[in-house]
């Protein structure tokens, strides 16, 4: 019986790793979420390279080898790669098991594992970071050798309100973060 049971295993987690290794999954929608011009459903499997785009009122929760994306409303993204999220407008909840990297048209943000939220706002031209848990290293692409660690309960941006250097980082205080931990939850 074990060498049967045991090549089938095998078998079974080969298969899935090549069909789902390296790719998303929707874990979940809400309202209205693309890849391109497909509308996306539960369970979708999401391709390298997808144009995510969310409507107003909605939002899609990604999954990939222990990290969670929640892109929120009226988000334009792409999945470059399980470790690779290029977000080009809207707000961005990273829960992650694994290293990721967050490109913006203004920042480069390296998550190590721990909870972030990420806004690209084009009003304004300018990237917000908070860290909840773990540490993100975030690097303006504006002006070289411009980056910050930021540390959990801390908030960094870049652009608009921040300037074109990375300025210093505020310390949220438990009002602040309790406010901000809601935020695609």
């Amino acid at each position: 019986m074990k060498k049967i049971v045991c090549p089938i295993f095998i078998m079974i987690n080969v298969f899935f790793g090549v069909c789902y290794g390296g790719h998303y999954l929707v874990h979940s929608i809400e309202g209205a979420a693309f890849c391109g011009d497909k509308l996306l459903k539960a369970n979708d499997k999401i391709d390298l390279d997808c144009q995510i785009n969310t409507h107003a009122r909605s939002n899609v929760f990604l999954k990939a080898e222990g990290n969670l994306l929640a892109f929120g409303e009226n988000v334009k993204g792409v999945i470059k790669g399980v470790d690779d999220i290029m977000l080009n407008s809207g707000m961005l909840r990273v829960t992650n098991g694994a290293p990721l990297k967050v490109l913006t048209p203004l920042g480069s943000i390296y998550l190590k594992q721990g909870v972030y939220l990420t806004k690209l706002g084009t009003f304004l031209n300018e990237v917000e970071v908070i860290t909840f848990s773990g540490e993100a290293k975030f690097s303006s692409s504006v002006k070289e050798n411009d980056f910050v660690h930021i540390l959990p309960g801390h908030w960094g941006g870049v652009g608009g309100r921040f300037g074109s250097k990375i300025g210093n980082l505020l310390k949220l205080n438990s009002e602040q973060t309790k406010v901000f931990k809601i935020i695609l939850n």
